[in-house]
């Protein structure tokens, strides 16, 4: 991943939580992050690139990548 200029991206959008309330140090966790390609960071919102069209694809995506099922449920103070 080194290799490919990896990005930390944040799971729940820094700037949504920054609008709602939640400081640096709450929406910059640890638990927020995930580390991605630099180039699917920048397209991450784009189908084209990311592939990921049906609902039982994002969620064997979240599966893959440790995300619980529950996150649906979780209000922004998990």
């Amino acid at each position: 991943m080194i290799e490919h200029r990896g990005d930390i991206h944040h799971i729940f959008p820094r700037q949504y939580l920054k609008e709602h309330g939640f400081s640096q140090s709450q929406y910059n966790q640890g638990a927020n992050y995930v580390y991605v390609q630099q180039e699917i960071n920048i397209k991450v919102g784009k189908l084209a690139f990311g592939g990921i069209d049906t609902l039982p694809d994002f969620e064997a995506n979240l599966e893959a990548n440790c995300i619980p099922g529950t996150i649906y449920q979780m209000t922004l103070q998990d």
